[in-house]
């Protein structure tokens, strides 16, 4: 059993609770003035004391890491003292850094414009939408809630914390279902991670009050979807054709801040 060993640290803690209860235990027999009692009196303390203070030791080491092995602990090689510190300092301090370096490049990311970030965001996901892995999946279901559930805002009116995806996999589609009555009504939805690329990077997501749930036929400035006219029916194909930035009429409000530069599509 290794020195750092979580296990070794949880005998040590057992033993150290162990102890104390079992001075508790044998006090009352102990109680007496002659100096064998005494003897063991002192004896209980003092064992009870060193196991208590070993078992915070080894829970020290185990943290800061001192001691790797009973090897440095015994004095066969030297222990990572100051330069072992210094290292754990260096790495966090790099492991900082480059975090503060992700976040930068990520504003800066979102710095260069609406159209820059669907493109990417549509790149990523293209990328992992054939067969997610394990470590994708959480993320590919986040990316997709957060922007359906602003989606669903705007198709259904409902609060986007009330909408709940999962990936779907297999043929189809997905589903969509509206449960709940009022204000406990809840969306959820199941889609495939390629939603992301092929319909809501395209800004085709919400087309002609219909929520866009895949193409049939891609194309510009025409292109067939599959559209939802509300949860839990049956989608059915649209023909939609595409307006370039700028052609919108004027006083159109249906399009989200930050967009202007997005295509708009019209059934």
């Amino acid at each position: 059993m290794g020195l750092d060993s979580g296990w070794f640290e949880i005998l040590m803690i057992v033993a150290a609770v162990a102890s104390v209860a079992g001075v508790v235990a044998a006090w009352p027999r102990i109680t007496g003035r002659r100096a064998t009692h005494l003897a063991a009196r002192l004896g209980l303390i003092a064992g009870s004391q060193l196991l208590v203070i070993a078992a915070f030791l080894v829970c020290l080491n185990g943290y800061f890491g001192f001691y790797g092995s009973w090897t440095q602990l015994l004095g066969g090689a030297s222990p990572p003292t100051v330069a072992g510190l210094r290292a754990r300092q260096q790495q966090a301090q790099a492991e900082a850094e480059q975090a503060w370096r992700r976040r930068h490049d990520m504003l800066s990311l979102l710095a260069l414009g609406y159209e820059f970030q669907v493109r990417l965001a549509g790149q990523v996901a293209a990328a992992h939408a054939e067969e997610p892995g394990a470590t994708a999946r959480p993320a590919l279901v986040a990316a997709i809630t957060g922007r359906l559930a602003l989606v669903a805002e705007q198709w259904l009116g409902i609060d986007p914390d009330q909408v709940t995806v999962s990936l779907h996999s297999g043929p189809g589609w997905g589903q969509a279902e509206l449960t709940g009555p009022g204000e406990q009504r809840r969306l959820r939805v199941a889609l495939p991670a390629s939603w992301l690329a092929r319909v809501w990077a395209c800004g085709l997501a919400l087309t002609g009050g219909q929520l866009v749930v895949a193409v049939e036929r891609a194309g510009w400035p025409q292109a067939r979807v599959l559209a939802l006219r509300a949860p839990g029916a049956d989608p059915v194909p649209l023909d939609v054709h595409a307006r370039g930035a700028g052609q919108d009429p004027p006083g159109r409000r249906d399009v989200p801040a930050g967009a202007a530069d997005a295509p708009h599509w019209e059934v």
